[in-house]
């Protein structure tokens, strides 16, 4: 008699009636039937507690004896089901256990696990990772030998369950199963709560689980949950360059409010055979994206509100710039918006960045900074130090190369000009300086840059150009070209006229011609004469123009003539002042007489304007024509009109008009 079951029953007390048949619903046979499960719960235990030496994958085969198929008899079934009833009410399922004591316990009891999580248990036991509290979570986990699919159908007889899906949280938290397996075998871990999140753990203490790595503030490694990464306590994100990006987030104390991905979790995240799935639930559940170094930095700028972090921030965008981890275009924008600091230590976010007075031409120049207050900052001179940020290493000066470049720090003869005055032109300059102000005025106009009138104006009137009469003011100052040279040699010996002096400064200032000529440095030929004139008539208005400087312009212009060079210039310029002395007092020379014999008989008749020889000698005779283009009269030419104008009236006749007009 076939039973189906997977042992045998020993027929020897069993009643048939025929070599073929046995009577099942004989009570004789009904109640050696009865015994059945208590004889094979006798035996199967025997089996099991026996076998205490014996390694755990051998005790499995035995839960194959039990009857989990239906016999082909349903009388038999009662057998069945009263060796399940005896089996499930003993301690016959082994559980796993943290020492080499064997556990049994019932099958009520003991709980099994999904065998993708199984699989990392024992990879993690492998790679030495201690699992002996796997039974402490408050469930008995079935031993792993017989929690496996060919067991299914002798687990479900006896009714064995899976463990609730609260306990893959705690088991994970109170294990170092995170942190103390291989990366390519947390890509595992991550994915087994990925692949189950929305049908399993979504709901359940899996998402206060800290699961997912980042580099804390600290720079350690540290885990963050589903539930605070959806409250955004910490931003966890992939890059690139997430070596580079995770020392400097330290370096500056993760004030972009970003947190990485350590670069191994990251590169085993890259060559996880599931990659894509796990990225979308990361990106789903964890927040997790990725940020480019880019937009880290322009992150982390516009957190930085300190000194120290402003500066190290500099030496960031340096040292990824000379790393080509960010383009050019890339690195002038976060250059224009990042903050700065000054030369007081503040932290300046609006502004136009001046290089700091140490090392700067600006100082030098200026004196002073004349753009305080117009929107220009002078830099921290900590920008030219030598400095270490981030592990990395910055030589002297190169930072502060990078900032003229990328940030735009500007410095003489770059920088647009201050619409101010500064003092030090106010006395003289050096070669140098002299030459560097003369260059920041031609990049001005190089640029179609109009200069600021205050700027202009102190350049202008400011007595530091080196003449051949001193310091004088650009405007009091000659540059002389070939073509009148001897001219202002000859006038030079009159009047000193102020010669730039080009032993001096050299060959270079014949370059900035234009730029002399726009802060007021004569040039022209006409230009010296009226120099000349005015000066003579300056001595002039304070009565100082003797005699001898009266032939010296006299002299000026024969000596004009003689070359053959226009004398208009000059005679504009002295022929309007009262300089020339004559019988009636100083005159101008327009109106007044050179005497001669011509005029005898109206000297007689009429009060005339004679230039008076007898203070100036019969030398000023000489000098007709240079008096005549002076507008002095020369000869008497029919002047009949200027003796009725100066005609002596009788004293009686004076009387008369006098009482006429009256």
């Amino acid at each position: 008699m076939v039973t189906g079951f997977p042992f045998i029953i020993q027929a020897d007390f069993i009643l048939a009636s025929s070599r073929e048949t046995i009577l099942l619903d004989n009570k004789w046979n009904k109640g050696i039937l009865s015994c059945v499960a208590s004889a094979f719960v006798s035996a199967f235990e025997s089996m099991l507690k026996t076998s205490q030496s014996a390694p755990d994958f051998a005790l499995p085969p035995y839960f194959k004896f039990l009857p989990v198929k239906s016999s082909s008899y349903p009388e038999l079934d009662s057998v069945r089901m009263a060796i399940r009833e005896k089996v499930a009410a003993e301690n016959f399922i082994p559980c796993e256990s943290c020492t080499k004591q064997r556990i049994f316990c019932k099958p009520s009891e003991v709980r099994r696990l999904m065998p993708a999580f199984w699989a990392i248990l024992v990879d993690a036991r492998k790679e030495g990772v201690g699992l002996e509290d796997l039974s402490s979570h408050g469930t008995y986990i079935l031993s792993s030998a017989l929690d496996a699919s060919e067991y299914d159908d002798v687990l479900n007889f006896l009714g064995v369950k899976y463990v609730d899906d609260n306990w893959y949280a705690k088991c994970v938290a109170g294990s170092n199963l995170v942190m103390g397996v291989s990366e390519d075998l947390y890509m595992r871990i991550l994915y087994f709560f990925a692949e189950n999140w929305s049908g399993r753990f979504n709901s359940t203490s899996a998402r206060s689980l800290p699961l997912l790595k980042y580099v804390d503030r600290d720079g350690k490694v540290s885990l963050i949950s589903a539930e605070r990464a959806m409250k955004g306590y910490e931003k966890v994100r992939l890059s690139y360059h997430v070596k580079w990006l995770t020392n400097w987030n330290h370096e500056f104390g993760c004030r972009a409010g970003c947190f990485f991905v350590p670069h191994d979790t990251q590169l085993a995240l890259k060559g996880f055979s599931q990659s894509a799935s796990l990225m979308e639930w990361l990106r789903q559940y964890m927040f997790v994206t990725t940020i480019s170094l880019y937009s880290y930095a322009d992150l982390c700028s516009k957190s930085l509100d300190n000194e120290n972090s402003v500066i190290g921030f500099a030496h960031f965008l340096y040292h990824s710039h000379a790393k080509k981890c960010m383009t050019d275009e890339e690195v002038r924008a976060l250059c224009r918006s990042m903050p700065l600091v000054d030369n007081y230590g503040g932290v300046m976010r609006y502004w136009s960045a001046l290089v700091p007075a140490k090392g700067s031409q600006w100082i030098g120049l200026l004196g002073s900074d004349p753009w305080r207050g117009q929107g220009f900052i002078e830099l921290s001179g900590n920008y030219g130090s030598a400095g270490t940020y981030a592990g990395v290493h910055t030589p002297q000066n190169h930072l502060l190369s990078f900032m003229r470049t990328h940030v735009g720090a500007s410095d003489v003869p770059h920088i647009s000009p201050p619409n101010a005055a500064f003092p030090t032109v106010a006395s003289p300059l050096t070669r140098e300086n002299a030459l560097l102000l003369l260059e920041w005025i031609h990049n001005l106009r190089d640029r179609g840059t109009r200069m600021p009138e205050g700027f202009k104006a102190c350049i202008r009137d400011g007595c530091w150009v080196k003449t051949s009469a001193g310091y004088r003011s650009p405007s009091d100052s000659f540059l002389p070209s070939s073509d009148w040279g001897s001219l202002l040699q000859m006038g030079s010996l009159l009047v000193d006229i102020p010669l730039i002096d080009l032993e001096f400064y050299g060959e270079r200032i014949e370059g900035y011609k234009e730029e002399l000529k726009a802060i007021g440095v004569m040039f022209e030929f006409g230009e010296a004469c009226r120099f000349i004139g005015k000066h003579f008539m300056s001595l002039a208005s304070t009565h100082n123009l003797t005699r001898g400087k009266v032939f010296s312009m006299l002299m000026f212009m024969r000596f004009l003539r003689e070359k053959y060079l226009p004398t208009e210039e000059f005679v504009k310029s002295v022929m309007s002042g009262r300089w020339l002395r004559t019988i009636a007092g100083t005159s101008t020379p327009a109106g007044s007489i050179l005497r001669d014999a011509e005029w005898t008989a109206a000297s007689i008749i009429s009060h005339l304007p004679f230039v008076d020889v007898e203070h100036y000698g019969d030398e000023i005779l000489s000098y007709k024509t240079e008096l005549q283009l002076l507008g002095v009269v020369v000869g008497f030419n029919r002047s009949y009109q200027l003796v009725i104008d100066n005609f002596k009236w009788p004293a009686y006749m004076s009387s008369s008009r006098s009482t006429a007009r009256t």
